[in-house]
């Protein structure tokens, strides 16, 4: 693989496409660290004592080729400032664990982290361990960066790969092998503030509610005007993002691209039929394009701002919404279209790469993070994130304690959540990036949903083509 080969699969995906949080707390970051206990391991939030106790309980899995002499792996991590000391809590136990094993863990904030390892990756000097966001990990696949781990999943006596939920392999695998290990995975649902709703007088979602249902109740709890207005839903719905196409198009029959995401298909009545009923008649419910950009020039959404009775949402916005606000909030799950019930699912992941070394050891590491024990220990008992494994449910379910509707989450990704049409493969960022500018348009009033969904195909048929 030539550096101007892998620089051009890797630009393909050079932002994060998606929502902001997900894949849990990793989109931030903090200081670069290097060192088998690189800064604090002990924090109010996550005190060491509890870390210990929650380690000695749990059952890590069998390691398999266990290194006779030492080794050292380097990791790559994005985790927020706060969350690092989880993470070394972690190192700490492993090494622990396996004496031969030494670590070298690298952070770096999720603005720069895929171009800072694109360039490595192009140079043959990317680490033994990485973390891969399900919008960019096939960048890394299709340029032969990720090591295919179907033969370590095969050997690892303890490995069963269908306790992995739903979709949350399907980001990282091409040709019928798996190249990285989903720890966190989300399917994206409805969130409500509850005090809104009994102001208006208006029932709580049901759970088998449908899309004339969300109109109608978005159209009850909308109120006001200018500053003072409360939006039915926070969030117009864009094509412009990862997750379109599962969830406002394919529940009305439609598609933004085809399963192999190398051809445009949304051209087509039942497309114009379904961006029709968000655009014309949901649209009205939720921001402008211009309250839209007032509302996220500050970093945050018109929900957590208290400005909308409801938003999609993923499992990140618990932890978001207890730290950050005293909203009375529920989830409900996506409502179902008139010809199908489908929303997205997203996540991410860790890999082996090419230019490890020490594959054995680096697998022993991965499979242990990616286990029940280790998905619990750093995401379900924190609510950093939605764990991969139905094993590990339990726990964060603990964790969500009371909050109305939090069940949804698991039983979307058990049925109804997908990654199919959700814009993955190594052109995703490039085909949203294309629809940008053409859908501004269309949610400004200026472009109709018609002459929009033409350009659309126009301006993304090239470059889908080029994922074949």
């Amino acid at each position: 693989m030539s550096r101007r080969k892998f620089l051009g699969y890797a630009a393909a995906g050079a932002g994060l496409a998606g929502l902001a949080g997900c894949g849990g707390t990793s989109v931030g970051g903090g200081a670069s660290s290097a060192g088998a206990t690189q800064g604090p391991i002990d924090s109010k939030t996550y005190p060491l004592a509890e870390a210990e106790s929650l380690n000695r309980v749990l059952h890590w899995p069998t390691a398999i080729n266990e290194p006779s002499t030492p080794v050292t792996l380097s990791v790559a991590h994005t985790w927020t400032p706060d969350f690092w000391v989880r993470q070394m809590q972690f190192d700490k136990f492993f090494t622990e664990r396996h004496p031969n094993i030494r670590l070298s863990a690298q952070n770096t904030p999720g603005a720069d982290y895929q171009t800072k390892y694109s360039v490595q990756g192009a140079s043959g000097g990317l680490p033994d361990v990485m973390y891969a966001q399900y919008t960019f990990a096939q960048n890394f696949i299709h340029a032969g960066r990720f090591v295919a781990l179907d033969n370590y999943m095969k050997a690892q006596p303890d490995f069963n790969e269908g306790d992995f939920v739903g979709p949350a392999l399907s980001f990282y695998q091409n040709n019928g092998s798996t190249y990285g290990l989903a720890y966190d995975v989300e399917p994206l649902i409805v969130v409500y503030n509850k005090d809104f709703f009994d102001k208006a007088g208006e029932p709580y979602p049901s759970p088998d509610w449908t899309m004339d249902d969300l109109l109608a109740k978005a159209k009850k709890v909308s109120s006001g005007s200018g500053g003072n207005r409360i939006f039915g839903f926070g969030t117009y719905p864009q094509l412009d993002v990862a997750y379109a196409s599962p969830v406002f198009l394919q529940p009305f029959g439609a598609r933004l691209l085809n399963p192999a995401q190398t051809a445009c298909e949304v051209d087509n009545a039942a497309a114009v039929k379904a961006m029709d009923f968000w655009v014309n008649e949901f649209g009205p419910y939720a921001p402008t394009l211009s309250e839209n950009q007032a509302i996220t020039s500050a970093g945050v959404g018109a929900f957590i701002e208290g400005k909308a009775a409801m938003d999609i949402a993923g499992t990140w916005m618990t932890a978001v919404l207890h730290s950050e606000t005293n909203i009375r909030f529920g989830y409900a799950n996506w409502p179902a279209g008139p010809v199908a019930h489908t929303t997205a699912s997203d996540g991410s992941c860790y890999a082996i790469t090419t230019d490890c070394k020490e594959r054995d050891a680096a697998w022993i590491y991965l499979n242990e993070y990616t286990s029940t024990a280790g998905l619990t220990f750093m995401f379900s008992t924190t609510g950093a994130g939605s764990p991969a494994r139905a094993s590990a449910w339990g726990a964060y379910q603990n964790y969500t304690g009371d909050v109305t509707g939090a069940s949804y989450f698991l039983s979307a990704l058990n049925s109804y959540a997908t990654a199919d049409g959700v814009s993955y493969k190594q052109q995703g960022v490039q085909i949203t990036d294309a629809i940008t500018p053409i859908w501004e348009k269309v949610w400004g009033g200026s472009l109709s949903v018609p002459a929009g969904l033409r350009q659309v195909q126009a301006a993304v048929t090239p470059i889908a083509a080029k994922n074949a």
